[in-house]
């Protein structure tokens, strides 16, 4: 074989070489950053400790996570959805009254700030709509959630509310009737700041580290 030749097999050689490296040092770094942290999931029971469902939260690449739900034996129609910040699901825990409140052991909506409010908390995800079997599947992609507080010393719950949620967005024309019908105040009152008016809470699964 000529020289010149032989010099443009081995240069041809190389090259592929070189991306072949190249391509298999992306894919590694790609995986890295995708698996990092693992994925979190939840299994959701009712007050009766039926099993309702799960909710799965895929890490992505730039601090995403995609959270897939997929829910059963629900009412037809919208359901708030949010993570709280307190891995306790109580079914018989009660409220500061003393009154019956499943899973309010599950304290508020995880926040990433003390100042945040509906629907700005880091733990607000998009309602579910269940349809007329009672069964809901949803997929969204959020960026405010960490591993740091997902799974922290308290832990984090997985809660489907009883009610619809409207995400706080009740515009400053409505009278919020705090403290009474005469206030001044006007827009979304402290309840809807908090919780999107959801109401109760209908089902909670515990947010672990996922075996899958």
């Amino acid at each position: 074989m000529p020289v010149v030749l032989r010099r443009r097999v081995a240069v041809s050689a190389l090259v592929v070489a070189l991306a072949t490296a190249a391509a298999a040092a992306a894919v590694a770094t790609s995986k890295t950053t995708a698996t990092k942290g693992g994925t979190l999931s939840a299994t959701l029971s009712d007050a009766t400790g039926k099993k309702v469902g799960t909710v799965r939260f895929i890490p992505g690449r730039n601090g995403r996570y995609e959270v897939r739900s997929s829910l059963r034996s629900l009412s037809a129609g919208f359901h708030g959805m949010h993570i709280h910040e307190v891995g306790v699901c109580d079914p018989a825990a009660k409220d500061p009254a003393g009154a019956p409140a499943p899973f309010n052991s599950a304290g508020g909506h995880l926040k990433s700030d003390a100042a945040q409010t509906h629907s700005d908390h880091a733990a607000d995800l998009p309602p579910a709509l269940v349809l007329r079997n009672g069964t809901a599947k949803s997929s969204a992609v959020t960026d405010r959630l960490t591993v740091a507080n997902l799974l922290d010393a308290n832990g984090s719950a997985v809660m489907v509310h009883v009610g619809e949620d409207n995400l706080a967005n009740i515009p400053p024309r409505y009278h919020a009737h705090t403290p009474d019908a005469s206030s001044t105040t006007f827009g979304p009152d402290a309840a809807t700041l908090a919780t999107g008016d959801a109401g109760g809470r209908a089902a909670c699964g515990i947010l672990r580290k996922s075996s899958r």
